[in-house]
């Protein structure tokens, strides 16, 4: 079966004591299954600003970016 990474993220601590991260992990559960795909890993940014890119420079999605341009 072919895998996926899952990516979630959320701007503030606030976000996190709701329901955010449930929904977004639910969700690419979801489209992972509908898919026929294996999620292999996770990747979160919790409480990492999107709005001037921070989650690209500070945060892992930055990293993982990285990662597939670098065909890893």
């Amino acid at each position: 079966m072919p895998s996926a990474i899952a990516y979630t993220r959320y701007s503030s601590e606030p976000q996190g004591a709701g329901d955010s991260r449930r929904r977004q992990v639910d969700l690419a559960k979801a489209v992972a299954k509908s898919r026929d795909l294996t999620i292999s890993e996770w990747v979160e940014d919790l409480g990492v600003s999107a709005y001037r890119g921070q989650h690209v420079e500070v945060g892992n999605l930055g990293g993982l970016l990285d990662r597939v341009k670098a065909g890893k």
